[in-house]
């Protein structure tokens, strides 16, 4: 057991932003004609393959609700919305609304995503403009970083969470690199981060160090 309080969770906290339960839809009785065809994202009635293919065209929506939306949807269906993820990272970076942000990186945080891959999309959005953006991405990285031991691990984020010990030597330094940069943001002082993510980042680095190395 260690330091890192793991059975609490930093979007508790009173400093992080409460994260909606579910995408607040549009009110088509009130909106332009092109919302009147939005629809729940649940309601496609294709196969899998095209409604993510569908989703992915609705994420450059002009409509901040139909992206918030099929972002959420997209979420749900987990791995098979990875035909999705750098629609999805997109919007996390580039999504002009702060609500279509902060559900880019839920969805994104429910599907399968390659680990280099996804601490890359979150170590870029600690540097939102928005504090409760980059909130969340804090708090998630610093999941990922527990999830990476087996003495600190906590509730797996995806289907198949990888342990560091289980990553290539490329892999291995990319997830270094990656950690070490998002730390050094994290303890960055005038950003006031909740001080879980740090310890859970710091902790996971320090294992790393120890852990033992790839035989060529």
């Amino acid at each position: 057991m260690t330091f890192l309080g793991l059975g609490s969770h930093v979007l508790a906290q009173s400093s992080s932003p409460k994260i909606p339960e579910a995408p607040i839809l549009p009110d088509t009785s009130e909106s332009p004609r092109s919302l009147l065809e939005y629809k729940n994202p649940e309601s496609c009635s294709h196969d899998d393959a095209q409604c993510v293919a569908d989703f992915i065209k609705r994420l450059e929506s002009p409509n901040h609700l139909m992206r918030r939306g099929t972002a959420w949807q997209l979420g749900l269906m987990k791995q098979k919305a990875t035909k999705a993820v750098p629609a999805l990272i997109k919007m996390l970076q580039h999504d002009p609304g702060k609500w279509e942000r902060i559900h880019a990186a839920i969805a994104l945080r429910s599907i399968n995503i390659p680990i280099t891959k996804i601490l890359s999309a979150l170590r870029v959005a600690l540097n939102d403009s928005d504090k409760d953006v980059a909130n969340i991405a804090a708090t998630y990285i610093g999941e990922i970083a527990a999830n990476l031991h087996k003495e600190t691990n906590i509730t797996p984020l995806s289907l198949s969470e990888p342990l560091f010990e289980s990553l290539s030597e490329s892999e291995r330094k990319i997830v270094i690199s990656e950690l070490k940069t998002s730390l050094r943001v994290l303890q960055n002082p005038r950003r006031k981060f909740a001080t879980e993510p740090i310890n859970r980042v710091t902790a996971s680095l320090s294992l790393i160090s120890k852990a033992p190395k790839i035989k060529s």
